[in-house]
């Protein structure tokens, strides 16, 4: 179903609910739909670390007539579900092989694997967390020592500015963009949740490319 049809059956509070929410997975799909990631043989495939289903194992046998181990793979997911894979693949991998030598990492992922992310990053409140949008393509720069976000921006900017002005980050963008915990020079900007102004340029510039260059 397209959002749009989603809306117009289910009202757009439970819409909201099934995309932004943090515990409330939408419907499940049935085991034969196309949607299944049990019916993509790119799944069944290459997905080795999900244990083996009892029941979609038995009846895909009866169904074919011959033995068919299948794997548990989801039928619907939350950000709860989304999270209790991205977040521990985070901690254990990405913070001791890279980040602990000093290493910065660049995460490309889905919208909602980064929302999870940024919830556990700035301890964002699970009932709080679908006020939060995270505009596509936007490169969000997460520094560990200060607990600070800032944005890589194209340099459009002359003056310090709100990043909601120029991107959607939901209707609560205080609860990404908030003060530096670290009180030395590398807290570069705090966030006045009142007036929505900035201390300090929460953007980082990309300078201009040079005459005669292509993009």
């Amino acid at each position: 179903m397209s959002k749009a049809a989603i809306k117009e059956k289910y009202g757009e509070e439970q819409f909201h609910s099934w995309r932004r929410g943090y515990n409330t997975p939408p419907p499940s799909v049935s085991s034969w739909s196309s949607f299944y990631p049990g019916n993509d043989d790119r799944y069944v495939t290459n997905v080795d670390d999900i244990r083996y289903s009892v029941f979609e194992s038995v009846m895909r046998t009866v169904g074919h007539r011959q033995l068919q181990l299948h794997r548990k793979f989801p039928k619907s997911e939350s950000l709860q579900d989304c999270m209790s894979r991205t977040i521990p693949f985070f901690t254990n991998e990405i913070l001791p092989q890279s980040i602990d030598n000093g290493k910065n990492v660049l995460v490309v992922s889905s919208e909602n694997a980064i929302r999870g992310l940024l919830m556990h990053l700035c301890a964002i409140p699970p009932e709080n967390i679908n006020q939060i949008e995270i505009p596509m393509g936007v490169p969000i720069v997460y520094n560990l020592k200060t607990k600070c976000v800032q944005l890589l921006d194209d340099g459009g900017y002359t003056e310090f500015s709100d990043p909601s002005a120029r991107y959607n980050f939901g209707s609560n963008p205080e609860l990404i963009f908030r003060p530096c915990e670290a009180d030395d020079t590398e807290c570069f900007w705090s966030f006045d949740s009142g007036s929505r102004s900035f201390a300090f340029d929460p953007l980082i510039r990309l300078p201009p490319p040079p005459p005669g260059s292509y993009c």
